[in-house]
């Protein structure tokens, strides 16, 4: 084979090297999608951008805060645009940029930046489910009953949860039937006799050490 096939295959190897690692760098610029979970940490507004120390007013720094050097006029960046740089010769000094790189009373507020409020606690989707249970004629249920349970992806927020048994009215506000506490595992049971209707659960929400925020939960209408 001749030396000018072997410089042609070497030169393509090359290249094929580069490419690959350039796609190997690029990897870790896509962020993954995560699908979002039952229990979210809570709404805390942000940092509302006060990442970056303001500039105190009237200051006379000629930079601001963390950079090392004053911008030149019409520099969007902290830094001089190359093509701007010039060579200088032995003996000569370096140009001053023009204009004031941080003019007295600048955007920057004087204050410290408003970081946002807070809402670290975690919230957590509650699902509650109803039925109505007739008394049995073995005596094992003694009254008539609805009955249900309270699930959580957080099982902290099972058990402890006020119930509210409601009924569906037309044109009016829905009535309470009957309240109680859902025990161990989220089970919950309001023995009550009713007439025909629809009714409906609701789980009211609950608030754990301020850490963990049980949102309210409504169950599906049944018809007794």
């Amino acid at each position: 084979m001749s030396e000018r096939a072997l410089r042609g295959i070497g030169f393509a190897l090359t290249i094929g090297v580069i490419v690959a690692a350039i796609g190997i760098l690029n990897v870790g610029a896509f962020p993954a999608i995560t699908a979002a979970a039952e229990c979210q940490a809570g709404g805390g507004g942000g940092g509302g951008g006060g990442s970056q120390s303001p500039s105190p007013t009237g200051s006379g720094s000629a930079s601001p805060s963390g950079s090392g050097s004053p911008s030149p006029s019409g520099s969007g960046g902290g830094g001089p645009n190359p093509g701007q740089i010039t060579s200088l010769l032995p003996g000569e000094e370096s140009p001053s940029p023009s204009g004031s790189a941080s003019p007295s009373g600048s955007g920057s507020p004087s204050g410290s930046p408003t970081s946002g409020g807070g809402g670290d606690a975690q919230e957590c989707s509650s699902n509650v489910t109803i039925d109505y249970e007739k008394k049995s004629a073995t005596g094992a249920d003694p009254r008539d009953h609805f009955k249900g349970t309270v699930k959580s992806r957080n099982a902290q927020c099972e058990s402890g949860r006020t119930v509210v048994v409601k009924k569906v009215r037309k044109g009016k506000k829905a009535a309470t039937v009957g309240r109680t506490v859902s025990r161990r595992g989220g089970a919950w049971r309001v023995q009550e006799s009713v007439k025909r209707g629809r009714y409906y659960a609701l789980a009211q929400p609950r608030s754990i050490r301020g850490e963990i925020d049980c949102l309210k939960g409504k169950s599906k209408t049944i018809r007794v």
